[in-house]
This record gives structure tokens, C-alpha cells and sequence, in this order.
């Protein structure tokens, strides 16, 4: 959405999304969000990240569905 703000210490499977899919302002429920969210879900899973569904709104996460970025493991 064009309300979501990036910020410098996003992962890369994030910054990814972002410049593969145009931020769109089109309302939940319309064509358009139905059709940015297809093609972040895509993004998302061709970065290496996973979709999580978010069965539990709430005012810090509202969103339907997260990418949930890869992230290598700490060497030990």
C-alpha cells in the first residue's frame, strides 16, 4: 500500500517486493488490491520469503498476509 513506509534496515526480500510491485492506494476488496497482493505473494515467494496468513488482526498487524523474509542462519 502506498500508506506502508520503508525503512533503511528492511530485508533484502522486502526491498525486493518493493521494486517489483508498485505500491497501490486501492481500498482491501477491490480488483486492484486483489491483484497487488497476488503479485506480492509471488514476489514474496520467488525472494525467498514466506507468506504467513494473519489470522489474528489486530491494530499492529492488520494486514490479511505478511512476507515472511529469509533469514540466514547465525554462524555459530
Amino acid at each position: 500500500m502506498t500508506t506502508d513506509k520503508a525503512t533503511e534496515d528492511d530485508p533484502e526480500t522486502c526491498k525486493s517486493i518493493r521494486k517489483e510491485v508498485t505500491p497501490i492506494s486501492s481500498p482491501p476488496g477491490t480488483n486492484e488490491y486483489f491483484a497487488s497482493l497476488d503479485k506480492s505473494t509471488m514476489a514474496c515467494i520467488k525472494n525467498g520469503g514466506d507468506v504467513i496468513k494473519n489470522s489474528r488482526r489486530s491494530e499492529l498487524f492488520p494486514s490479511r498476509v505478511y512476507c515472511k523474509p529469509y533469514i540466514p542462519a547465525a554462524p555459530k
